[in-house]
This record gives C-alpha cells, structure tokens and sequence, in this order.
C-alpha cells in the first residue's frame, strides 16, 4: 500500500481508528460525489509562491504520469523531487531524504 512498507504500521490503522467517524463520512461523500474540491490544479498553475512536490514513483494514489501532466506554476528547482521504490508517504517511508529536502525547500524560500 505505501510503496516500500511491506504492511500498515500499527500506528497508522490506529490513527485512522482514533479519526471522528463524521469526517470519515465526509470524505467517502465527497469522494463518491465527484465534486471537485478546492481546484488543487488550477491553485498550483498560478502559484507565485515556489511550491515543493516529493514525489514516490510507487505511489498507489497519484501516478507519475499524471503528475507529469500538472501545470506548476512556479516549481521549486524547475522539477518534481521523485523518489524511486517510495509511495505515497515519502516522509514515512524515506523520512531522512524527505527531510533534507525540506530543509533545503525552507532555507531557500525563508531565507
């Protein structure tokens, strides 16, 4: 399910057990309407502000490809941060390569 973990750490499903079971509704409802949400595509295509994307090439959510297909309006670096055997929880899954990443995002953006 996340790439490199073999299984979902304990934590996870208690977390998700722990999580109010309206918001679980809401999410279900709102995933089934196909409504889109907040037009995530049209916010980053016009960001000004640099925006950070670290992207798992085994992501089981959000395919490469498709990502490959989003306009950025202002990309950190000029391109996606992939990283390989990772899926959709980099900072879970390769936390010491996510975290550096982020630190080098921060000082360069908060000076």
């Amino acid at each position: 399910l996340y790439g490199s973990a073999s299984t979902v750490p304990e934590f996870f499903i208690d977390a998700a057990r722990r999580t109010d079971g309206r918001a679980r509704a809401r999410m279900g409802e709102h995933w089934a309407s196909a409504v889109d949400g907040h037009k995530q595509r049209a916010v980053v295509g016009k960001a000004d502000t640099p925006t950070l994307v670290f992207h798992g090439d085994q992501d089981k959510f959000i395919s490469s490809a498709y990502m490959d297909t989003v306009e950025w309006g202002n990309l950190w670096g000029g391109n996606m941060h992939r990283q390989e055997t990772v899926g959709h929880a980099p900072f879970f899954e390769a936390p010491k390569i996510f975290n550096a990443t982020l630190h080098i995002f921060a000082q360069c953006v908060f000076p």
